[in-house]
Order: C-alpha cells, then structure tokens, then sequence
C-alpha cells in the first residue's frame, strides 16, 4: 500500500486526460494500471464532497459516507500564484485517514487548519514568495499555511503583500540573501497593519487577479499586480 491510494486527479483535469490516454481499459473511480506522476485513479465530479456542507468533525476526522474526495492543494510554480485550480483530490473518509496515520509514511499536518480561509505558501527556491489564497481544501504539506490571528487584515490581504514587490525587496534585500526563502524569514517580514480603505482596496484587486485566473472575467494580471505594488509602496512610504 502506497500513499497514492488516497489520491485521485479530478474528471475534466489535464492530469486525468493523461490517465486516460495511457490506459486501454480505463475506469473512473478505482486505480488503473498505469498512472500519470504517480496517480492512476480520476474520480467523476460527483464523487467530490461538498467541503462547505461538512461538519468541523468530518473536517478534521473524515467523513462517513460518499462522498468523500476532497480538493488537495500542493506546491507549486508560478502559475500557482493568486490562485490554483488544483486537478487533485484525497480521500477524506475516516477509514483513508486512519490508513495514513497508521503508515509511517504518512502525513497529515494539523487538520484543524484545513478547509479554512488561508494562506498557502511555496516557494520556487528563485528568491521569490509564492502566494495563494486557499478555501475549503485540504493542504500538502509541501507548502506553508498563514491565517491572519486578527481580524484587521485578512488573507486575501496578505496574498496580495505578499506577492508584492515590497516584500520581494525586503526579503532578498534585508532577511535573505540566497535562492531559498524560508518560513522564518517571512516571520521575520514587517508588517504594517493598513488602515481598512488600503486594505479593501488590495483585496479588491486580489479578487480581480482570482477571478481573472478563474475565467470569470477578462483583464491584464500584471497591470493588477502593478497597482497592488503601488499601493504597498505607500502604504510603506518606499519606492523600488
């Protein structure tokens, strides 16, 4: 048994396309004989549970009955930023969970901040923070998770400073001088509380840039991106 049992791409996906290409007898729903990196199962879309609709038990213990595959966000490159249509899902039922805490192999990361507003971090070791806004997923623990302990900034707020220009500055500038940027130099990274006009204006412009990235609405990232520098820029009284 292999951590890959608890995994599956999500029908619809490029990953599931794959699975299918490369299996003669493919089957939804169960594993096939030949997987693309790893996962050879792809689940229907009615198979993936309702994560708004769970209980704060099922959230972190599992769920009883189908369905139970939930969203699964892992690292990733740039495209990842902002926002992530992740094409993975996990087995949130109870028995799945106990399997990977019985493995030796298996992880699962402080559950009770899944399925959370959050954020979630990676970093593509190229001097450079990677920021996503996550809701109602479980998460990898190949990346870091934030959530705001006040109610003065939110995170999409801190998805926005984050992938600002600032912060790559302070960062590269003043925290760390290498490639790899660590969970404990973004600690590190000071942070003025804005005041609720700047803050509602970046989270507007971070649901602009995820929206964009959704296909609900048409529009330059880049020039988003510029406009939130700017903003964090004067919120800090510097210029880069």
């Amino acid at each position: 048994m292999s951590n890959s049992e608890h995994l599956a791409y999500i029908e619809g996906s490029y990953e599931a396309q794959r699975v299918r290409e490369k299996n003669d007898e493919f089957k939804y729903n169960q594993e096939n004989k030949k997987g693309y990196w790893y996962i050879s199962r792809v689940v229907t879309k009615d198979r993936i549970a309702d994560v708004h609709s769970l209980s704060d038990s099922e959230k972190e213990t599992g769920i009883k009955s189908e369905p139970v595959w939930v969203p699964l966000q892992k690292a990733g490159g740039k495209e990842t930023v902002y926002y992530y249509q992740t094409p993975v899902c996990i087995d949130w039922s109870k028995d799945s969970i106990q399997a990977i805490k019985d493995r030796s192999s298996g992880r699962l990361r402080r559950p009770q901040f899944y399925f959370k507003d959050s954020v979630f971090l990676s970093s593509e070791g190229n001097q450079s923070i990677r920021a996503r806004f996550v809701s109602g997923e479980v998460l990898n623990h190949s990346g870091n998770i934030m959530i705001p302990l006040t109610e003065r900034i939110s995170p999409k707020y801190l998805v926005g400073f984050l992938n600002s220009d600032v912060v790559l500055n302070i960062v590269n500038r003043m925290i760390n001088h290498t490639v790899n940027t660590e969970v404990r130099d973004i600690r590190r990274i000071p942070t003025i509380i804005p005041d609720p006009k700047t803050h509602d204006k970046i989270v507007e412009k971070v649901d602009a840039i995820i929206d964009i990235k959704k296909g609900d609405r048409t529009g330059d990232v880049e020039d988003i991106q510029s406009e939130i520098d700017s903003l964090i820029e004067n919120l800090y009284g510097v210029s880069f």
